[in-house]
């Protein structure tokens, strides 16, 4: 198993991120859970709150913290594109050789983009809704995203 840190303040969507990732070999474990034995400092970590603001905002603590030592081990999921100009505008305040501008982020609105290009695509070239579910469910979809 590769381990991966979620900082997140929603118990679903911990454990819906973390039923997801685990089907693709990673273990998904909560930073703050003090029964874990694994050093969380040195595992990349998401970081996914309620908003684009919080979500730097979390970011900005755990460096700042120590509880991630290297910025490329940070990955931002914002539900919309506006945290990317807070995003820059941070990484530009980090201290120089800190591997700043390695701080990865995924848009949730770029996710639902692409999966609805795929559905739309399956549905004009003919397959069943029944079919497209199932592709959906069973992660054959995700693949070609």
């Amino acid at each position: 198993n590769k381990f991966v840190a979620l900082e997140t303040p929603s118990r679903e969507w911990f454990l819906s991120i973390q039923t997801e990732l685990a089907k693709h070999g990673y273990k998904v474990v909560d930073p703050r859970d003090k029964r874990i034995k694994t050093n969380t400092s040195s595992i990349p970590m998401l970081v996914y709150e309620h908003s684009s603001a919080d979500t730097i905002e979390t970011i900005q603590y755990v460096l700042r913290a120590g509880l991630i030592k290297n910025p490329k081990q940070v990955c931002a999921l914002f539900p919309l594109h506006d945290g990317l100009e807070e995003l820059a505008a941070f990484q530009t305040i980090l201290p120089s050789g800190s591997a700043s501008a390695d701080i990865g982020f995924v848009c949730a609105s770029d996710i639902h983009d692409r999966a609805f290009e795929w559905v739309r695509e399956q549905v004009l070239q003919g397959r069943p809704i029944r079919e497209i579910q199932e592709a959906l469910d069973e992660g054959e979809a995700w693949e070609s995203l």
